[in-house]
């Protein structure tokens, strides 16, 4: 017996060592955002915190989960109007910021001069290089009852959308923002990629109805994965994009796993499965293409906290299509630049689509300017890739 209680108490001190080993708390915490930071309804920000050492054991909280909701990740999805604060702690390390979630930009009469792409993206499309034959699959809100006839635009080009599959947005009708997001992917005047393939793949909405939920996401990534299997080397999807997304982090999991295998087979996904994340920026309208004067952040704000490998788009300041076959301009929390972004990497896989997710992100990265995508730079280092 006492034997047995002497192993027992030996196991337990080890099991004991074993914990305070490998539970390792944080030096130090610090805000990638502002202290006092906006954030769109329906949206995820990613890793506000940096974390040092990145494997310490970090707990996260939000004071108002009814406005904005934080995992294990560090990742805040809004969703809910109004005010909330987020946290994280580590041992007697504590920092956070308080959050406003505010509606998503309301636009106003468009601005001619914001509808350029702007930092050199119309020179490359007069190259010919436009995106041509590369597919991407978009998943968001989606099309009424599925009826393309009723989702037309002059930005819109024939054939823009390869297939539409509906996940489960139903006889929903038509989300305005689908046209603002999809036009700055591949619209022909507005877009980065014009001649680009998009696979829409319609998912329950968050603003009136059913929120999308990762869950959805999800879906939308097995989709894209399975269909795959059916193409040709040349005809594979090759980018996902995803729309603003909230509500329920039920089945992160599983959403995370579908991510991984997407980039193992070739599949990049902005935001999720690339490094660097994108962010918000913008050009000089006096100089559109001029890389060096483009600024990161939004519009009008006195200093921007971003996440220090985050990859800036001109996303902000910018006329983009809406219903009625007409333009709105949005000032500032335009929220594409992830498409974006999306379009440039498919200028990329037009120009050699023999590069790997991890050659094509980190030439994206290396050509930046000032942490601000450079498309010609970045094109012109794809192309001596090819053999």
């Amino acid at each position: 017996m006492k034997k047995f209680i002497s192993i027992s108490m030996v196991i337990v001190l080890l099991v004991s060592m074993s914990v305070s080993a490998f539970a390792t708390t944080a030096t130090s915490i610090v805000i990638n955002v502002k202290k006092e930071q906006n954030q769109g309804l329906g949206l995820v920000v990613r890793a506000p915190f940096r974390i040092t050492p990145t494997n310490a054991t970090v707990t996260y909280s939000s004071s108002d989960t009814s406005v904005a909701t934080i995992n294990e990740r560090g990742h805040v999805t809004s969703v809910g109007l109004g005010k909330t604060t987020i946290t994280a702690r580590s041992g007697n390390v504590r920092e956070s910021y308080n959050l406003t979630v505010i509606p998503l930009s309301i636009g106003s009469e468009p601005r001619e001069d914001a509808k350029n792409p702007g930092l050199g993206v119309r020179g490359l499309h007069k190259q010919g290089i436009t995106g041509k034959g590369v597919n991407i699959a978009y998943i968001g809100p989606g099309i009424q009852n599925g009826n393309l006839n009723n989702f037309k635009h002059t930005e819109f080009r024939n054939g823009m959308i390869k297939e539409y599959v509906n996940l489960g947005y139903g006889s929903n009708p038509t989300y305005p923002l689908l046209y603002r997001q999809l036009s700055a992917l591949s619209g022909k005047t507005v877009g980065t990629a014009p001649e680009s393939n998009i696979y829409l793949l319609g998912v329950p909405l968050l603003w009136g109805g059913p929120p999308i939920q990762i869950r959805h996401m999800t879906a939308g990534i097995e989709w894209v994965i399975e269909k795959n299997k059916s193409l040709s080397n040349t005809d594979k999807i090759r980018i996902i994009v995803m729309a603003p997304w909230g509500g329920s982090l039920e089945g992160e999991e599983q959403f995370w796993d579908a991510v991984d295998r997407a980039g193992k087979s070739g599949i990049i996904i902005p935001d999720y499965g690339m490094d660097p994340f994108t962010d918000y920026g913008y050009y000089d309208t006096n100089s559109p293409d001029d890389v060096s004067k483009a600024k990161i952040g939004k519009p009008g704000a006195t200093e921007w906290h971003r996440h220090p490998r985050a990859i800036s788009a001109a996303s902000e300041r910018r006329t983009l299509a809406m219903p009625d076959n007409s333009y709105e301009y949005f000032n500032t929390y335009v929220n594409v630049n992830t498409e974006y972004i999306a379009g440039i990497i498919a200028l990329g896989f037009q120009v050699n689509p023999k590069l790997t997710n991890a050659q094509m992100v980190k030439l994206l990265k290396d050509t930046a300017t000032n942490d601000i995508v450079n498309p010609p730079k970045f094109i012109e280092a794809v192309k001596r890739t090819v053999k």
